[in-house]
């Protein structure tokens, strides 16, 4: 797995020790992916509570009691 340099290739190979790997880039996707579907949960569970929050408003006149 030893990689060999290319003329202007000067930056540090990062493609040749991390996503060479497939374990660490599957990791990192799966990490990511479900970090992403955390914050999407959260905005759905909010949307829902604000949007029954406006339905009980209407149902009870619009009065905050």
């Amino acid at each position: 797995m030893k990689e060999v340099e290319q003329a202007g290739h000067v930056m540090f190979n990062a493609d040749a020790w991390v996503f060479n790997d497939p374990v660490v880039f599957w990791s990192v996707f799966t990490v990511l992916f479900s970090l992403s579907m955390v914050i999407y949960a959260i905005r759905v569970a909010v949307k829902k509570a604000e949007e029954e929050r406006k339905a009980k408003e209407e149902k009870n006149g619009g009065a905050n009691s």
